[in-house]
């Protein structure tokens, strides 16, 4: 076989392939389009952390508010708060959203109030109080972290 003749059937070849590859990715299962939608919208979505925290997660619906916000650095330790506006619909999902990943995070649970209104976690030398106050449609979330030195 000549050169030329090679190079004509290694072109027909790669057409050949490259139509397979088509028809393979357009046939997709449902399942695995599902799949490939989930891990796209998952690359997509970037875990926030509450302000003044390197680590304690952010629901997701959680919105800030700028105006309510302070953070204190001292010798004997830091303090940090900082407010947040969620929906009255959405607290049980917030406190099951801090029930699960704060323990993961080694945030210990000290104290949970009445009506799931105050949880109190401790981790190390580092306390977290999370508040929750009914305001009409609105849930105030307030974090208040502090560490010793």
């Amino acid at each position: 076989m000549t050169v030329s003749k090679k190079y004509l059937a290694l072109a027909i070849l790669s057409l050949s392939l490259n139509s397979c590859i088509e028809k393979l990715s357009s046939t997709q299962t449902p399942e695995f389009k599902v799949l490939d939608e989930e891990l796209n919208v998952k690359k997509k979505e970037k875990q926030e952390y509450v302000a003044g925290s390197n680590d304690i997660p952010l629901f997701k619906d959680l919105k800030q508010i700028d105006d309510d916000n302070a953070n204190f650095d001292t010798m004997a330790g830091s303090i940090t708060i900082s407010s947040y506006l969620g929906k009255n619909s959405d607290l049980e999902k917030i406190v099951n959203f801090y029930f699960d990943s704060l323990p993961q995070l080694g945030w210990n649970l000290k104290s949970n109030s009445k009506n799931n209104m105050k949880l109190s976690y401790k981790r190390a030398d580092e306390n977290l109080e999370i508040s929750f106050e009914r305001k009409k449609d609105n849930l105030l979330v307030k974090f208040f972290i502090s560490s010793s030195m």
